[in-house]
């Protein structure tokens, strides 16, 4: 029986030893290749969506900044919360459901100084969730237009954030807070 040279078996297990430990060595660079460039790309789509968020919060906050330079808001609706009229009601629902149709707002709420709903497109008549009073007392304390947090009242389960307007009557000493109006909007 012809039996292999010790030599050639020792080649021969040095070669396969070469070759698995090359395959291993490739395997492991190709991995750590792919797990950067996985990274990389994750990260890039991280990024992309904090601006994304960040406009479109930013893009929030100008509809609710607009909202409360808007003269209609002036001469109409802060008076209307001073004196409410019956006649003057539609007007401002009316407005009300034109953003509602165009800003895609699920609600719209006119809420006095205290957060008590005085005008609303749902026909809202209790008090808006805690989330939404604390915000309007933030909004109304630093004068600013105010985006709550995601969050979901105890009557409804679905889940939203709301725009904070604050309304101010001007008077020659301080601005005088007179109520705010809350755009909600679905989170879905």
């Amino acid at each position: 029986m012809n039996r292999m040279p010790n030599w050639l078996i020792a080649v021969f297990v040095v070669m396969v030893f070469a070759l698995l430990s090359v395959g291993w060595w490739f395997y492991r660079s190709q991995e750590q290749q792919v797990r950067a460039e996985t990274e990389e790309n994750l990260l890039a789509i991280s990024n992309l969506k904090v601006a994304q968020i960040a406009k479109w919060r930013s893009e929030r906050i100008d509809d609710a900044n607009e909202i409360r330079d808007r003269r209609f808001t002036h001469d109409v609706i802060m008076p209307w919360l001073v004196n409410p009229r019956d006649e003057v009601s539609e007007s401002i629902l009316s407005w009300f459901r034109s953003l509602q149709k165009h800003c895609k707002y699920r609600d719209v709420t006119l809420v006095n100084a205290d957060a008590l709903p005085r005008l609303s497109l749902s026909g809202r008549t209790t008090l808006v969730d805690s989330g939404a009073v604390d915000a309007v007392g933030t909004a109304l304390r630093e004068q600013r237009c105010v985006l709550t947090d995601l969050h979901i009242e105890s009557s409804r389960l679905d889940p939203h954030l709301d725009v904070i307007v604050p309304l101010f009557l001007r008077t020659e000493a301080t601005p005088e807070p007179v109520g705010a109006i809350i755009l909600q909007i679905d989170a879905r």
